[in-house]
């Protein structure tokens, strides 16, 4: 079995990085990581498959949140789309289970009932991965309230270096 081949930062670190021989490797990886990544100003729209307005405005959030803390990637957009649906099914399934008559019609009430069970269940499953459970939306919170203080003191300690040069 050949050996893996090293990546361009390897070779850049080690001193054997050659722009004849590894130059059009060296475009792929950047082409590949611009592709695989969000920047901080990708604003995603709501997939058509999500119909209500409430679940448009919060997955516009949720994106812009997730790609702020740099959890969210392209290849991760069809799950949360899924994740969207099945918050929408559910909402459905419970809009139709206020609407039945227990004692009317009480195959159609548990017939509901466990479908409402099965979607809440996937659903929490995605939910826990993009952060949308109670828990999970707290570390999240927390995640970017901690990012928001690094950046304060990261710019503090330039600001202390630049003061220093300036004396």
């Amino acid at each position: 079995m050949p050996r893996q081949r090293k990546t361009v930062a390897q070779l850049k670190k080690e001193g054997t990085f050659r722009k004849d021989r590894h130059g059009k490797r060296e475009e792929a990886e950047n082409a590949i990581t611009a592709l695989s990544v969000f920047t901080e100003e990708t604003k995603l729209i709501a997939p058509t498959s999500i119909t209500e307005k409430y679940l448009k405005e919060y997955y516009e959030y949720h994106t812009s949140l997730l790609i702020n803390l740099k959890i969210l990637n392209p290849v991760d957009l069809p799950e949360l789309e899924i994740l969207y649906n099945l918050i929408q099914q559910l909402r459905d399934i419970q809009r139709a289970l206020k609407k039945t008559d227990i004692v009317k019609d009480f195959d159609a009430y548990e017939r509901l009932t466990k479908l409402q069970v099965s979607v809440s269940n996937q659903c929490n499953k995605l939910a826990n991965k993009y952060y949308i459970s109670p828990s999970a939306r707290t570390k999240l919170q927390l995640d970017q309230l901690e990012l928001q203080h690094k950046s304060i003191e990261t710019k503090s300690a330039i600001a202390k270096l630049l003061d220093k040069r300036n004396q």
